[in-house]
């Protein structure tokens, strides 16, 4: 009996194991901030639990498994670890949390459509807009 089954979606890819901790048998799963977790059995009754959709559906394009524990989703793979992040310049950075106050500058509409040409989504890191996967940087301009 699986403690964490359900989310629906795709099976964990060839190269990520099932997240289990082979000495116990307990199921481990990943939050959206890259924190591994023992996954306790789904509950019923959540109240005030957050959906997050943009870390359902990271988990979900790296082919990773979704998983309901406790009363929060996890995915059986480390989607943090594997994400990259890129710069208007096409320079990789990392992705810091975003700081509250704080308006990042308004960003080029040739970084953005890079981006969005790319499949990929402009996030806030600290206080900048970044591009959450590999872009082609030459229709990208880095003054903005």
């Amino acid at each position: 009996m699986a403690a964490c089954g359900g989310g629906g979606g795709a099976t964990g890819p060839a190269h990520a194991p099932e997240a289990t901790d082979s000495k116990h048998g307990t199921l481990k799963g990943y939050d959206a901030d890259g924190n591994s977790t023992e996954c306790a059995p789904p509950q019923e009754q959540c109240e005030g639990a957050k959906v997050n959709a943009d870390f359902k559906d990271r988990c979900r394009l790296l082919g990773y498994r979704v998983m309901r524990c406790g009363c929060e989703d996890a995915c059986s793979g480390n989607v943090k670890k594997e994400e990259k992040f890129f710069d208007s310049a096409g320079k990789e950075k990392s992705c810091a949390p975003e700081q509250e106050g704080c308006s990042p500058p308004e960003t080029s509409a040739k970084f953005q459509d890079a981006c969005t040409d790319a499949r990929h989504k402009l996030v806030v890191c600290g206080c900048e807009w970044l591009c959450n996967g590999p872009f082609a940087a030459g229709k990208s301009s880095s003054s903005e």
